[in-house]
């Protein structure tokens, strides 16, 4: 039966048609926003107190892949399975733009020949930060030197705790926990509580990196925690509406994150499983994470070639061109690597 804030929906939305596509569409489009403005003179336009669009665009990432890879590890019942498909879906596409910021950003936009830059050991360290799941911003061999943040690619910061996450919510599968709602509710509600306390007006004993982890991985375990309560999977807008005010009149206060990682979550859900069907939505090819990776080079680069654009030019200029590496990313690297998934290539048992 439906209730005041939610509908009962005979099919789940998850398992249907749906517009979740759409919904990282989004969530990539308002990290390139921000990002186009704080490369060039470092105000968000869209951020929330002390929110930027950029964080609650990231916790949404979060949230929706928890939900997802909630889904995949119950449907598949299989950790060889599960941890194969999502290095695939990560490290193909990640693997390109980093040769592309070795190869082509790095040497180009920067006072060094392009022998200089690949020899320089900053270059080489960079790609060791990547791929062993460490911090990858930071000046690299003086690429985009005299930008206002001279990252070679900023965003990439969130692909070690997506990683972690995994390794946690699949470890939790293995060992029955994710079978208790409470207990699901439990984790989100601990690990939340420690993020929240970086803001609390007492000294937090967090650092940055381990309040971005405990916040991220909050934002994750949310997602894994709606899978196992379809009830809440199709918000009514009054219910947004509602958790929108709550976040703007407590978005001051240290215990916020809650509230906007309630308000993103049921935003993502209304959103994504709209009930009116456009096909057109319904059939975006998955661009979402090649913008999300590919977008920051392409804005320093712009940043660096023309200093005098302003921040919507910035983004005018930037979007064709990071929807054409997006494009390529998604249909020569992650659609095919994607396709990997149900190999075999070990005989090893199907469930657990």
């Amino acid at each position: 039966m439906d209730s005041l804030f939610f509908r009962v929906s005979p099919k789940d939305p998850l398992f249907e048609a749906n517009y979740l596509t759409s919904v990282r569409w989004g969530l990539a489009g308002a990290v390139m926003i921000a990002h186009a403005w704080e490369v060039n003179d470092g105000i968000d336009p869209l951020g929330v107190y002390n929110w930027q669009a950029s964080d609650l665009a990231v916790n949404g990432f979060f949230i929706l892949s928890g939900m997802l890879i909630a889904k995949s590890l119950a449907t598949r019942r299989h950790l060889g399975d599960y941890f194969k498909s999502r290095f695939l879906r990560l490290f193909p596409a990640l693997a390109l733009v980093v040769i592309a910021s070795l190869l082509f950003f790095g040497p180009v936009f920067s006072p060094a020949s392009e022998g200089a830059f690949l020899k320089d050991s900053q270059a080489w360290a960079y790609v060791t930060r990547i791929f062993g799941l460490m911090d990858p911003r930071g000046e690299v061999a003086g690429a985009f030197s005299g930008n206002s943040e001279p990252h070679l690619n900023a965003p990439l910061w969130t692909i070690r705790f997506e990683v972690f996450c995994y390794i946690l919510v699949g470890a939790a599968f293995a060992m029955g926990l994710l079978k208790n709602r409470l207990v699901v509710l439990g984790m989100f509600l601990v690990f939340s509580l420690i993020s929240m306390t970086r803001f609390m007006p007492e000294h937090s004993f967090l650092s940055l990196a381990g309040y971005d982890f405990f916040r991220l991985t909050s934002a994750f375990l949310l997602g894994v925690l709606l899978f196992y309560v379809p009830e809440l999977r199709r918000p009514r807008l009054m219910i947004v509406l509602i958790c929108a005010v709550l976040f703007l009149l407590f978005g001051r206060l240290w215990f916020s994150e809650i509230f906007a990682n309630v308000f993103l979550a049921l935003g993502i859900l209304y959103a994504g499983f709209y009930g009116r069907h456009i096909p057109s939505l319904a059939k975006l090819p998955d661009y979402s994470y090649g913008i999300y990776i590919w977008h920051y080079p392409i804005l320093q680069a712009l940043e660096y070639s023309v200093p005098s654009l302003q921040s919507w030019q910035l983004l005018v200029v930037a979007t064709p061109l990071v929807l054409i590496c997006s494009g390529l990313s998604w249909h020569f690297a992650e659609k095919p690597a994607l396709g990997l998934k149900n190999k075999k290539f070990l005989n090893v048992p199907k469930r657990l």
